[in-house]
């Protein structure tokens, strides 16, 4: 938060991956720009073909000044405990490995239900979803998880636990050998 010139008491929303079409960050910024304030912030982490565009919508946006775009970053860990929430805002999605790293960090998650994300959370349990391109559904589950609903904090812990139980390197080991001893039967 030190380098992002970040409040140490601000809530934090973030958000990872590569500026495309696909993943929808001017919904995002729509959506979250009128919740953003000095104690209220979000940070895109990622590069892509739509930098230069997303960098001049935040500039028009009236909470323009409360977001903040790193780039692309190696320290997405250092990143995600910096945040109080992950969001993904994408209108096309398999299973993105930083919804798995959210998870893991203890962080709540609130995103569009496409893809293999509908299948991996289970909305209202481990995440909040919105159907994919409903501006006023991703801003009123952001505005939950910025007002530190207690119902959030709940699914952030059920969802590490999940991601711990479902997506660790211990369980998809284990789960190959077992697939292995299988076909070698």
């Amino acid at each position: 938060r030190r380098e992002l010139r970040i409040p140490f008491d601000a809530r934090v929303i973030i958000t990872i991956g590569r500026l495309v079409k696909e993943k929808n960050h001017a919904l995002l910024l729509r959506a979250a720009a009128p919740l953003l304030r000095d104690d209220r912030r979000l940070i895109l982490v990622g590069d892509g073909a739509l930098r230069d565009e997303l960098r001049d919508q935040v500039r028009q946006l009236d909470g323009g000044r409360y977001v903040h775009m790193t780039g692309a970053r190696r320290d997405v860990p250092a990143l995600l405990a910096a945040a109080d929430a992950f969001v993904l805002s994408s209108d096309s999605e398999g299973l993105p490995i930083g919804l798995i790293e959210a998870w893991a960090a203890g962080l709540p998650v609130v995103s569009t239900a496409v893809g293999g994300i509908a299948a991996a959370v289970r909305g209202g349990e481990t995440g909040l979803l919105v159907p994919p391109g409903d501006e006023g559904g991703l801003a009123a589950a952001l505005r939950r998880v910025l007002d530190g609903d207690a119902a959030c904090e709940d699914m952030a812990r059920r969802g590490r636990a999940h991601a711990l139980d479902t997506y660790s390197a211990e369980r998809m080991a284990n789960a190959y050998f077992s697939l292995y001893d299988e076909c070698r039967r």
